[in-house]
């Protein structure tokens, strides 16, 4: 079983992870099958919300992966912030998106990739 490269975001981080997308290696369309292992997986880390930052990736799924995203984790646990492949976040996109969900995930105790 693929870790999805499943880590913290730096040594000392309780709250905050990253993560390869699910399907990462998959050819598309990405079926719903690599979703439910990554989320399979995600949950058994403990991880109980989603800051998804992917664009035009979610055009690669069978299905809606921000639906299915819902349907596992809850409608108020998964955060869509898409961000273009290789370019940096817009900074009203992280100031007013971003941080405040992994903020509020770490005030919640709730680990979140």
């Amino acid at each position: 079983m693929s870790n999805f490269n499943f880590d913290a975001a730096s040594f000392d981080e309780q709250y905050v992870y990253g993560a390869q997308r699910p399907g990462y290696h998959s050819s598309r369309p990405i079926p719903d099958a690599e979703v439910e292992l990554w989320v399979e997986f995600m949950q058994q880390q403990g991880i109980e919300r989603v800051c998804c930052l992917l664009e035009e990736q979610l055009s690669y799924y069978e299905s809606d992966l921000l639906a299915a995203y819902k349907r596992f984790f809850g409608g108020e646990a998964v955060c869509s912030a898409p961000i273009k492949d290789f370019t940096l976040a817009d900074e009203h996109l992280l100031t007013e998106t971003i941080l405040p969900f992994l903020a509020d995930s770490v005030q919640k105790n709730e680990p979140v990739i």
